[in-house]
């Protein structure tokens, strides 16, 4: 296939994205791999230890923190603190089997629904924590566009079903 997965091979990690390949983020998911026993390892500002830089727009961390909470509470992603995430590495064989070439969003929406379909397909994730910081170049990509895509994905992850759902 076409997709990320399309040339993956093995066990080892085949996506490992973040903005900018990691220049926004410092710690250990930011770089590396799932931890053994993990398929997914999310760079994650919401669990212990992991932080937002305080010089962050009030507004983008406002964003961050409902979507977050919607994501968990209407989209069914339950047990994961970071839903809305863009560092994570995860094992092919878990890409593969989440269907990413099928995902049919772009943009934010895109890391909940790829996080639903992994935790649906029995991925198993790991948060470490990373801090994130303001971009050095270039600028977000959250438009009212994506923020409305984002809502209307959710929902409609909450609409589609889904095991992730009633956990």
């Amino acid at each position: 296939g076409d997709g990320p997965a399309g040339g993956a091979t093995g066990d080892g990690p085949a996506l490992a994205a973040g903005p900018a390949a990691g220049s926004c983020a410092d710690g250990a998911a930011a770089g590396g791999g799932p931890a053994p026993g993990a398929d997914v390892a999310i760079g994650s500002r919401y669990v212990a230890g992991g932080a937002i830089d305080p010089g962050l727009h009030a507004g983008r961390r406002l964003l961050s923190r409902w979507g977050n909470r919607f994501a968990r509470s209407i989209g069914g992603v339950r047990g994961v603190r970071d839903c809305t995430a863009g560092f994570k590495a995860i094992r092919a064989d878990a890409l593969r089997a989440a269907r990413v070439e099928d995902i049919p969003v772009r943009g934010h929406a895109f890391q909940v629904v790829l996080l639903h379909r992994l935790l649906d397909a029995g991925a198993r994730v790991v948060e470490e924590p990373i801090r994130f910081r303001e971009r050095r170049r270039g600028q977000a990509k959250l438009g009212v566009g994506s923020i409305v895509e984002f809502f209307f994905r959710v929902w409609w992850l909450r609409l589609a079903g889904g095991r992730r759902r009633r956990r």
